[in-house]
């Protein structure tokens, strides 16, 4: 888009003019221009960047910055100086030392997406020009600061200042040369004679001296202020640790307690299960209640007179029926019964015990066994088992217990028993 700028530049006058009243040459300067379109009307209202160059006369860019503007009106006011620099921080002023050169210098001025117009002479304005010349020194406006060092010899002195370095005072005041002023501060009470600054937390004194006694004394007391409560602490952290220590005493006491209890408990739980239960291989003692249960899948027994194998059956199951089946057979033997009917008496002796079949009476030195032959008896030991009318296949035969079930009449031995075929 081709615009028009057109520049006023007597807003540059103005601005130097009010700061020449404060006695220094800025370092920033005014710009102001006003912008058209091709219609000659100016621009709408917006913001807009402006981009300010300071180039020599060849061109070479000796300073730039941009800056976000306000344009109203047309009207575009900028400070030049206090825009960012293209590192993106604050320019900080225009260096007015590159402009003590002889060779003219020029601002380019772009704002926004218009033309931008042809470089602008920066002309000196009447501040500069006055400041060209100084006419006189005003009073008092020289300073140490203004004066550089060493560049003041004995020549640039008065002869009544000569006069009164040589005797050592100016008016009622002492001159103290350098070496003079080393060996005046070398000793302690020199302390005394150096001021310091008021306000001071810990003391109110106007000299080095006083001020550091205060501060001593101000140390100190926090030291054994530190030290007291460092004494309160460490006896508290020594009551901390012996009560732990003691509840650590009480508590382990505690606990052996408790495991010799536990262990004494679980010795006598042991003792009474130990009345009740029998692991494999001990020996049972005292009278066994079955309270009607049966014992049934016991294993073979060891011997006839095995005390275990006599009170219980070792060689018997349970019938479907719920009777009890005798299996246990030895071999027979042949002899002649002299008082019964002459037939052949079928016996048998395992382990010292006689057994007889039916129809047969049998005896021996050690157990007298006694039957009936026509009625089928069966006899084990000295206890008489008889069954009426039923075939014996079916008879069992213990001793020392009778019992009548269901019209039989059965004898529980201890452990032995036989079944007759």
């Amino acid at each position: 888009m081709n615009m028009k700028m057109v520049l006023v530049l007597i807003a540059a006058v103005v601005f130097f003019g009010a700061a020449a009243e404060a006695g220094e040459i800025p370092d920033i300067m005014a710009f102001q221009s006003r912008i058209f379109d091709e219609g000659g009307n100016p621009v709408e209202d917006g913001p807009a960047e402006a981009s300010f160059r300071i180039v020599d006369v060849d061109g070479n860019v000796i300073y730039e910055e941009t800056q976000q503007v306000d344009i109203v009106r047309g009207l575009l006011s900028a400070i030049v100086g206090n825009g960012e620099s293209p590192d993106g921080g604050r320019a900080g002023g225009i260096p007015f030392e590159m402009m003590s050169g002889s060779s003219p210098l020029y601002l380019d001025v772009e704002v926004g997406g218009y033309a931008p117009l042809g470089r602008m002479e920066i002309a000196t304005v009447p501040f500069a020009g006055v400041a060209g010349t100084a006419y006189s020194v005003e009073p008092e406006s020289i300073g140490s600061a203004e004066i550089s060092d060493g560049s003041i010899t004995m020549k640039d002195l008065s002869d009544s200042l000569i006069a009164d370095l040589e005797t050592g005072r100016i008016g009622n005041r002492e001159i103290l040369f350098k070496d003079e002023l080393v060996s005046a501060y070398a000793f302690p009470e020199a302390a005394s004679n150096i001021g310091v600054k008021r306000g001071l937390s810990y003391s109110s004194s106007s000299n080095l001296q006083g001020a550091l006694e205060d501060i001593d004394l101000a140390v100190k007391a926090r030291d054994e202020r530190i030290s007291r409560e460092e004494s309160v602490r460490t006896g508290e952290v020594s009551a901390l640790g012996a009560a732990l220590s003691s509840e650590v005493a009480a508590r382990s006491a505690a606990d052996s307690a408790f495991q010799f209890s536990l262990k004494e408990e679980i010795s006598q739980r042991k003792k009474d299960v130990s009345k009740r239960l029998i692991k494999s291989g001990d020996s049972m003692s005292g009278t066994l209640n079955m309270d009607d249960n049966r014992i049934t899948n016991l294993a073979a027994a060891l011997s006839l007179d095995d005390a275990v194998s006599k009170r219980y059956a070792d060689y018997r199951y349970i019938n479907e029926d719920g009777g009890i089946s005798v299996f246990k057979r030895k071999k027979f033997v042949t002899f002649s019964n002299q008082e019964d009917s002459g037939r052949d008496d079928h016996c048998w002796l395992d382990n010292g015990v006689w057994w007889c079949t039916a129809e047969s009476s049998c005896q021996s030195d050690e157990i007298l066994i006694g039957c009936s032959g026509y009625y089928n008896h069966v006899c084990w030991g000295d206890v008489l088992c008889e069954y009426m009318g039923v075939d014996l296949l079916s008879e069992t035969c213990y001793a020392h217990a009778a019992q009548n079930i269901d019209s039989v009449q059965r004898l529980y031995a201890h452990a032995i028993c036989m079944k007759i075929n």
